[in-house]
């Protein structure tokens, strides 16, 4: 897949997720306030590709780095009551936290190819949990190549 075609996929699925967080304003929060849906996944969603390009550099440091940016994010979402009527925090409760652990754990024990599977893993939990709340349209990829303005070698 060439950098122009995931810009291209990554400005859609933007725009798709603009879209759906404007579907219904009543996104409730546990802390009562509202939240743009859109932005909390797009958060993690930016932090999930760093992290996996971290990886895949064998840069241990910064994907731990990242690996805590992303796990910020997955706390705001898992308080999401509900969006569009249906139960997002509670469900990327159910559906997360295993294979997040996996990938913590491969970190931390520095253990290069239970990183790059438990991404894997991470990434698939992200699309069924899109899947069960009805957003299987939004697929999430484990990135190719890398659009930042960043080195991630160690």
């Amino acid at each position: 897949m060439s950098l122009r075609d995931i810009l291209l996929t990554t400005s859609i699925v933007v725009l798709l997720c603009n879209g759906c967080a404007h579907q219904d304003a009543s996104v409730s929060h546990r802390g009562h306030e509202e939240v743009e849906l859109a932005l909390l996944m797009k958060n993690v969603n930016y932090f999930t590709h760093k992290l996996g390009l971290a990886i895949a550099a064998k840069n241990t440091e910064l994907a731990d780095f990242y690996i805590h940016e992303v796990e910020e994010g997955l706390e705001e979402i898992y308080g999401v009551s509900t969006y569009d009527k249906l139960p997002i925090g509670d469900t990327a409760k159910k559906i997360m936290p295993t294979a997040f652990a996996a990938l913590e754990n491969a970190i931390d024990a520095k253990a290069q190819e239970d990183m790059s599977k438990a991404y894997q893993a991470v990434v698939e939990s992200c699309n069924r949990c899109h899947n069960a709340t009805q957003h299987g349209y939004l697929k999430v990829l484990v990135p190719l190549t890398n659009p930042f303005n960043q080195d991630f070698t160690p």
